[in-house]
């Protein structure tokens, strides 16, 4: 088919249809990709956060549990001699440190100043007695969260993702069916507090109005080993206290006491309405043994989970001997909470690098497929809009083609009904002109047979309709005849004509007719496109398996970029109407599709000296 320049509408088209689309989703996709481990390290993070949120509220519950039990193994104390009580508490639990009793008036009652004291009991009274006897103050730790003018009536919706995300805040660990109002308005705040970078800023601003301390958490959160960011600041505040207004409100609890990098955690319990206060330092490497108990399996292929201490130490060393990691940069990491000041649960991706080569493994893969799919989406594209573009011009040629047609058709039968007509008038008497107009009408209507025989030969191709009737032929033979056919007329136009043939025969297998079809669209080309020197070459010769015809001329020859074009259908050098050679542009097609239903191929290539040869090929035939 005969290839035409796009136009600028149906360029316009295709750009609008394929090219912009598929740039800008290659565009969307590159920016997508560079996003790839983010999206990986954000789902990681949320699994994480779910995890470690519940590891947290373990630990919580498990302090309420500790509550309980040595709230439950403090039994009645006699406040002259209560030495035999504590060491039975003691005995009977290994949470259970220094025992102590402080009166209503705040005066410590146990342990007593005397020969029996223990050098731990004399420094614990060193360390302390200022504390328990209310003339000192120590920091007291609260939620920032949870300061008063922070805790608001929240209306809550089930389900809300605001009740999903809170925390356990709950001191006893206790949470029976339907929360009481005031727990759940806590959680909420806690949630509220954690989404909301302005509430945040006005919780802080707060708690500094109220002369308390803001801390920096004891780890750096960062995604990225080469990531700097600043330390993010704790969700516990501080502010002094003395131990009456700590121990006011509630019947029993813990004190934390954090000296340096020091902790030190006190229970206590009001004994009497009286105000008798009796408690215990606590057994901090018991205390820690048995929360550590609640956590989950520390390590697994994906994560590595432990609970640092006030110092950033990890309470838990899942890793090998030897190994190291930086502890104090977590992939995520939360809180305990006011009880345990500075203490995090923490998780760390076991393998670091092992997210950055899945993200770009994954990146790899998308690429890949976005790739693929612009391609399919452009090659499609372009499949299309060349279909369409073939379409227009196949359309076009038809159209042109339609209207050579016309004319062929026209110019013959209108010299036949010109002639017809006078000769039936009787208005050209001299028998030489009847002959004549005979002649030409004879003429005229084999020109008119073989254009209609030409398009019908055609249409047969087309459908796959044309059938060859095979046998043996001399192709000699067969040249012979049609250049004795041709010759006279040829003459007749001036043309030198010229024939060689080799003396025995040149046997072939095909269709005698249809052969000497492609040799007359052949020599009609030659004589049709020759001007001035007006020769034709017929030639046949055999060698190398095969039989070679060649037809030449000297005549205008064809424009080197319309050689490949020129066994097109409907394809014509110069396809307009006033062009001096006259076609339908289908010879060399229709001979072409002979020739290769013969299993052979037609050929052109320009002649030395100008003019055109065309050869023929057929493969021949063995004995």
């Amino acid at each position: 088919m005969n290839y035409h320049r796009p136009t600028g509408k149906l360029i316009a088209a295709f750009a609008a249809a394929v090219i912009v689309p598929g740039a800008i989703l290659g565009v969307l996709a590159i920016r997508t990709l560079r996003y790839e481990e983010t999206y990986l390290k954000k789902g990681l993070e949320d699994t994480l956060r779910i995890e470690v949120d519940q590891v947290v509220n373990s630990i919580r519950r498990e302090i309420g549990v500790l509550s309980d039990e040595l709230a439950r193994g403090l039994g009645p104390l006699e406040e002259d001699n209560p030495g035999p009580t504590f060491a039975e508490w003691k005995a009977t639990d290994a949470l259970v440190g220094i025992p102590f009793l402080v009166s209503a008036e705040n005066r410590i009652l146990w342990p007593r100043r005397d020969k029996a004291m223990s050098p731990a009991e004399d420094a614990f009274l060193l360390d302390n007695q200022d504390f328990l006897n209310d003339r000192a103050e120590i920091l007291a730790y609260e939620n920032v969260a949870l300061l008063p003018a922070a805790v608001e009536v929240v209306a809550v919706k089930s389900g809300s993702a605001a009740a999903g995300e809170a925390e356990d805040f709950s001191v006893s660990g206790r949470e029976p069916a339907g929360a009481p109002p005031a727990q759940l308005r806590e959680n909420l705040a806690v949630a509220k507090f954690r989404g909301s970078r302005e509430i945040q800023s006005q919780r802080y601003q707060q708690a500094r109005e109220e002369k308390k301390e803001v801390f920096s958490r004891n780890v750096l959160v960062a995604r990225e080993e080469a990531e700097e960011s600043e330390p993010e600041k704790s969700i516990l505040v501080a502010g002094p206290l003395n131990f009456s207004r700590i121990t006011a409100g509630s019947e029993r609890g813990f004190i934390p006491r954090l000296t340096g990098d020091k902790l030190e955690l006190f229970f206590w319990k009001k004994l009497s309405p009286a105000g008798e206060i009796a408690g215990c330092l606590v057994n901090l490497e018991e205390f820690t043994r048995r929360l550590l108990a609640v956590l989950p399996v520390p390590y697994s292929a994906s994560r590595l989970l432990t609970v640092l201490d006030q110092n950033g130490t990890p309470l838990l060393d899942p890793l090998e001997e030897g190994a190291s990691r930086r502890w104090q940069r977590p992939f995520f990491a939360r809180e305990i909470g006011e009880f345990l000041p500075r203490w995090e649960v923490t998780a760390y991706l076991s393998d670091p690098s092992a997210l950055a080569s899945r993200a770009r493994l994954q990146s790899l893969l998308t690429a890949v497929l976005i790739g693929t799919l612009l391609v399919a989406i452009l090659l499609g594209g372009f499949l299309i809009f060349r279909a369409v573009n073939q379409q227009i011009v196949l359309a076009q040629e038809k159209t042109t083609f339609a209207a050579n047609v016309s004319h062929e058709l026209k110019t013959p039968l209108t010299s036949i009904r010109l002639f017809a007509e006078m000769l039936e008038q009787g208005r050209q008497p001299d028998p030489d002109k009847q002959r004549y107009y005979l002649k030409t009408m004879a003429a005229e209507s084999k020109r008119l047979s073989r254009l209609i025989n030409t398009v019908l030969d055609f249409s047969r191709i087309e459908r796959g309709e044309k059938t060859y009737r095979r046998e043996k032929v001399d192709l000699a033979l067969v040249v012979k005849r049609v250049f004795e056919n041709l010759r006279i007329r040829l003459e007749e136009a001036g043309f030198s004509c010229r024939l060689l043939v080799p003396e025995e025969p040149v046997p072939v297998r095909g269709d005698p007719e249809a052969l000497e079809q492609v040799l007359v669209n052949l020599l009609s080309n030659a004589e049709k496109y020759s001007e001035k020197i007006r020769e034709i070459e017929l030639a046949v010769e055999k060698g190398d398996g095969a039989a070679t015809v060649t037809v030449s001329d000297r005549g205008i020859g064809v424009p080197k970029a319309a050689a490949k074009k020129i066994f097109s259908k409907f394809y014509r050098a110069d396809d307009s109407l006033t062009s001096r050679v006259k076609g339908t542009g289908l010879g060399l097609t229709i001979a072409q599709a002979i020739v290769r239903e013969h299993s052979g191929e037609l050929a052109y290539q320009p002649r030395e000296g100008g003019g055109s040869r065309f050869r023929l090929r057929l493969p021949l035939l063995k004995d």
